[in-house]
Parts: structure tokens; C-alpha cells; sequence
């Protein structure tokens, strides 16, 4: 996935991104990384918070 440009797509294709695992001298884009994983942060927040709710009622 990451070869594909798809990295930022899936978690763990962002975390090889992050850590530049396929290539070391590749050039990343901070801002990129950081808003995929805020925004998965506040997807996974949501859906536990919403799991919760349920089984609590």
C-alpha cells in the first residue's frame, strides 16, 4: 500500500510512512501525516465513545 500511494489510507501504511521504513532518504509531508493520524485518532475516539454508550444502556 505504501509503494502505491495509498499510505495514508491505512494505519499501519502511515506508520511506515512516519518512519521512512521503505526508503530513508525519502522526503515526507509532515502536515499530511499529522492530519491522517488526527483524523484516525478522532475516527477510533468516536467509535469506542459510541460502543460504550451502547452497551452501557
Amino acid at each position: 500500500m505504501v509503494n502505491k500511494g495509498l499510505g495514508f489510507f491505512y494505519p499501519y501504511s502511515l506508520y511506515s510512512l512516519g518512519m521512512r521504513a521503505n526508503n530513508p532518504q525519502m522526503k515526507i509531508d509532515v502536515r499530511a501525516i499529522l492530519v491522517s493520524c488526527a483524523l484516525y485518532g478522532v475516527i477510533f475516539c468516536a467509535l469506542s465513545v459510541t460502543a460504550q454508550h451502547r452497551r452501557s444502556q
